[in-house]
């Protein structure tokens, strides 16, 4: 079996707008991780120092409040059991792009510097 088809992670290092990280990752041939579920998420934490860390995913909910996609074009529902207690709550009305903290997700804003992990296509 070949690798067509495969996806791998890159720990983006470096703090970087949730923008300017999905500039990199398209730099690099790829976009911000797909984290449809908690395996996912796993598997893109693997490749950073810290699991439990912060770090920039692809969703965001900038085009239509309260409604998920993905960097990647994906549309799909994110498992209510991946989101942190009381999350997504778009606090002051400025939280529009997805984190994973502690192996969970939230909704930050997107202005805001953070490591970020690419997700890469073979």
């Amino acid at each position: 079996m070949g690798l067509r088809g495969r996806k791998y992670y890159v720990n983006g290092g470096g703090n970087k707008t949730w923008f300017g990280a999905r500039d990199d990752c398209e730099a690099l041939g790829g976009f911000l991780v797909t984290a449809n579920t908690p395996d996912d998420l796993t598997a893109a934490l693997a490749v950073t120092p810290d699991p439990n860390g912060k770090y920039w995913i692809g969703g965001n909910d900038l085009e239509t409040e309260g409604v998920f996609t993905w960097h990647s074009g994906e549309r799909q529902t994110i498992d209510s059991t991946m989101w942190k207690v009381g999350e997504p709550n778009n606090h002051n009305g400025i939280q529009h792009c997805l984190e994973s903290y502690i192996r969970k997700l939230n909704d930050l804003k997107c202005e805001l510097y953070s490591k970020y992990i690419c997700q890469i296509l073979l």
